[in-house]
């Protein structure tokens, strides 16, 4: 759930899961109208829809808005949380990606992507057009092709054992070699030629081996460790690479405020294009700040510092909107507020070196004692749904109902028994 302002001055972006495939931009705050230079004036072609009117498109323009996290990594074989996600993937991009309104996994560096008969083996032809970012990692400062090389130096690199590597499980056990090369590397040992189920075919083809058969192994190139980046950055920035980026993407890393803010300006050499030929990005910088606080965070939209907020604050609901009410009206700064499904599992964990909680019997009391369909209604207010059938909710693609659920066992139980469980399980500490 979030809201945005409405497009004035027809200012439009172009962004990747950062800001889930929504883009909007607005008028340019003043005190933030210096910070915006473009490097050479830019006319861009084509309409867009918005509320049911062609808004032409335009370049240039900053984009503001808040996480209530910071983030802790944007280097991707070390990168763990949705906050590091979101700013890194508007730097690096990798093979495939999925579409954000689907979610099929689609071609990115790789402009296609096969399988053999059993899916054992995938082949990836890569786009001819792609270069890394200027960095002083490459000769002269000049960013160079991506070729089949640089992915598997990324995919040797994170078959490897080494501290920043955090998301080897990505791969392992499905490419063939990965785990012994692990191992070995693990033991301060290489191996000649990498992993073995990485081929360099020529410089624009890539070959994968896999341990076995895997129909779905695209999508585990979609996660953010399969993120490339040059063998020259790694080699000169090494752990730095937390902070120092070189990717292929939309955005540069232009500053980073630890804590405050994170800025990223465009790629004047981004390789995509929209369908009207426009280069793409849109937009000059982006802007993200850490605030915390949600009702902070609203009130800064409210006072026009931020252009987009995500995740309302449940008691702020009722008064977003009725501020809508009056947007429509024209009393206040116009907004949009949308509303669509997304997955946040809220759970709890118990300690196993507790003697207390290694007996099954009063974890399943914890579990049936937890009205879900109360902390729903009257918690959340109706933003969510009970996980009643399993972790995974209802979709398009799946009936969670097939599965025996918690209303099920508690009918069973009744609620009376229900309390007995609870009070009477190793007669549990009050």
């Amino acid at each position: 759930m979030f809201i945005m302002k409405m497009i004035r001055n027809t200012y439009l972006a172009l962004f990747g899961s950062l800001f889930l495939l929504y883009s909007c931009g607005g008028e340019v705050a003043k005190d933030t109208q210096e910070e915006i230079k473009s490097e050479q004036k830019r006319i861009a072609t084509g309409t867009v829809l918005n509320h049911g009117k062609e808004i032409p498109i335009k370049y240039g323009g900053l984009f503001r808005m808040n996480e209530s996290s910071t983030f802790k990594t944007l280097f991707p074989q070390s990168i763990g949380d949705l906050v590091s996600v979101h700013i890194a993937s508007q730097v690096y991009e990798g093979l495939v990606k999925f579409n954000k309104k689907t979610l099929e996994v689609e071609p990115c560096i790789a402009k296609s992507f096969t399988p053999n008969e059993d899916a054992s083996v995938w082949t990836f032809k890569l786009n001819e057009n792609v270069f890394f970012h200027d960095d002083d990692c490459f000769t002269n400062g000049k960013g160079r092709q991506v070729k089949a090389q640089d992915i598997k130096y990324c995919l040797d690199l994170l078959s490897t054992a080494y501290p920043q590597n955090k998301n080897f499980y990505v791969i392992q056990n499905k490419i063939l070699g990965a785990n012994e090369n692990y191992k070995l590397t693990g033991e301060g040992k290489t191996i000649e030629g990498g992993v073995k189920g990485v081929k360099v075919i020529d410089d624009f083809t890539l070959e994968i081996t896999l341990s076995n058969s895997l129909s779905f192994f695209p999508k585990l190139l979609a996660h953010n460790s399969c993120w490339i980046f040059p063998k020259e950055a790694f080699e000169k920035y090494g752990e730095d690479m937390r902070t120092h980026t070189v990717g292929t993407g939309p955005f540069l890393v232009q500053a980073i405020k630890e804590g405050n803010q994170v800025r990223l300006k465009r790629n004047a050499n981004y390789w995509r294009k929209d369908k009207f030929g426009n280069q793409l990005p849109y937009i000059d910088l982006v802007k993200i700040t850490f605030t915390k606080d949600k009702k902070s965070e609203l009130s800064n939209f409210k006072k026009d510092n931020l252009d987009m907020i995500v995740k309302l604050p449940v008691d702020e609901m009722e008064a977003v909107l009725v501020g809508l009410d009056e947007a429509v009206k024209g009393s206040n700064t116009p907004f949009d507020y949308q509303q669509t499904e997304a997955m946040e599992i809220l759970n709890y964990d118990f300690s196993h070196h507790k003697e207390i909680f290694k007996d099954i019997r009063v974890r399943k009391a914890f579990c049936y004692a937890i009205n879900r369909k109360s902390i729903i209604q009257y918690t959340l207010r109706g933003e969510g749904e009970p996980a009643t059938h399993g972790i995974i909710p209802k979709s398009s693609n799946y009936d969670n109902t097939v599965k025996k659920g918690l209303n099920t066992i508690l009918k069973k139980l009744g609620n009376y028994l229900l309390k007995r469980v609870i009070l009477m399980a190793l007669d549990f500490p009050k």
